[in-house]
């Protein structure tokens, strides 16, 4: 699904453009211990980067503003949608960032209004990669309240479909 020359398609851009490290022990996408319930086997979909609070966080590709909001489990998040990135067989990329400190993307009220009056399509506000959606943070129910962000991609495709894949492949760091 997500072939190596995806980036080489398509311009990808660090999310956060100070130093980081991904988690090696709770962090990485795929199985692990979960970090609240301590349980094995959890499935990790996205990869944490820890990063200093409210340190800014960008886009890894121009995308499309999906929403913008608060979640007990996800705390502050951003989900977008790059509909220029579709695979083959007509998957579309969306990109989540969840546990951040403040959101600095969203829509008013009357805007969130015309989106449900429009099945999510209109109004539509564009994301480049130079604009700040949010700053780092450690809101939500996350493990350790250190201040991270996570970062979760996968493909959707119209029937309902999703596939999930690896972030820090996008990012050019190697698989766990």
């Amino acid at each position: 699904m997500c072939s190596p020359d995806l980036t080489s398609r398509t311009e990808i851009t660090e999310p956060v453009r100070k130093e980081y490290t991904i988690n090696p022990y709770f962090g990485r996408f795929g199985l692990r211990y979960h970090p609240i319930s301590r349980v094995p086997g959890s499935f990790h979909l996205g990869v944490d980067l820890t990063a200093p609070v409210k340190t800014p966080v960008y886009p890894l590709a121009e995308g499309i503003l999906e929403y913008s909001g608060f979640s007990l489990q996800n705390g502050n998040y951003v989900l977008l949608s790059h509909p220029h990135i579709v695979s083959d067989d007509g998957f579309v990329l969306y990109t989540l960032y969840v546990h951040l400190d403040a959101c600095k993307v969203r829509f008013t009220q009357y805007q969130k209004m015309l989106r449900e009056m429009s099945l999510r399509t209109y109004p539509q506000i564009p994301i480049t990669t130079d604009t700040v959606i949010g700053t780092v943070g450690d809101s939500g129910d996350e493990s350790g309240k250190h201040a991270h962000l996570y970062i979760q991609c996968e493909f959707r495709h119209p029937d309902g479909t999703i596939i999930a894949i690896d972030p820090a492949i996008m990012l050019g760091h190697e698989p766990d």
